[in-house]
């Protein structure tokens, strides 16, 4: 896979897909990633991230138990993301010299859909034929999109009040706090083994990073 050029904002479809797939079946997509690893370790084959560990685990140098299930994994995120475009949930967009261009939501019900966003590239006049080459594009999906989608479909436990101290705390840790912004600092909390679980809305988040720049009792103030 050759890296490609991504807009600021948008992320593209196998990697939107990637993440569908650890957010709605975070369970699964652990045990999978765990068993691509260890037999990938059997074959002297280097994994250094996730999205490799996953396409390596289709790769026919692994036996069939281990594609069958990656695959399996990936057809259903694949399967509820079409669902979620085909409904207008989210977009998914190609970009020309006019700018960005939407994928009508009743593309995604076809069979010329099959494909597309494990390929991550859109053809809009038809996938080509034998014998001519047909105008295609990379295809992306908005960034804050696709955050809200995964945010409403995510764990489905409503934040405890009883944590906000424990998220203010993380605020205050110097690995979230030297991130660039508040939206960086939020998506590295989502992700945290300890937030997995919730949905944390948009004024939970403004009521912590209040309190987290407020100074703590019993600490000096320093000039």
């Amino acid at each position: 896979m050759t890296d490609s050029f991504c807009p600021e904002g948008y992320v593209s479809t196998p990697q939107a897909t990637l993440r569908a797939a650890q957010f709605w079946f975070a369970e699964q997509y652990n045990a999978a990633v765990r068993a691509a690893d260890s037999t990938a370790a059997g074959t002297n084959v280097k994994i250094d991230a996730p999205f490799e560990v996953l396409v390596r685990a289709l790769s026919p140098q692994f036996p069939d138990a281990l594609v069958s299930r990656v695959g399996g994994l990936f057809g259903r995120t694949v399967q509820r993301f079409r669902n979620a475009l085909h409904q207008g949930a989210i977009d998914a967009v190609y970009f020309t010299r006019d700018g960005p261009q939407r994928v009508d939501k009743e593309f995604w019900a076809t069979t010329e859909a099959n494909e597309i966003l494990e390929l991550g590239t859109y053809w809009p006049f038809g996938k080509p034929k034998p014998w001519h080459e047909a105008p295609h594009y990379p295809l992306f999906i908005k960034q804050s999109k696709l955050d809200a989608l995964l945010s409403e479909k995510r764990g489905g436990r409503k934040f405890p009040i009883q944590k906000i101290a424990e998220l203010v705390a993380v605020y205050r840790d110097p690995t979230i706090a030297s991130l660039l912004n508040r939206k960086a600092q939020r998506e590295a909390i989502k992700n945290l083994e300890q937030f997995k679980a919730h949905h944390i809305t948009d004024r939970v988040f403004r009521e912590a990073e209040r309190e987290s720049g407020k100074r703590q009792a019993g600490v000096k103030k320093t000039n």
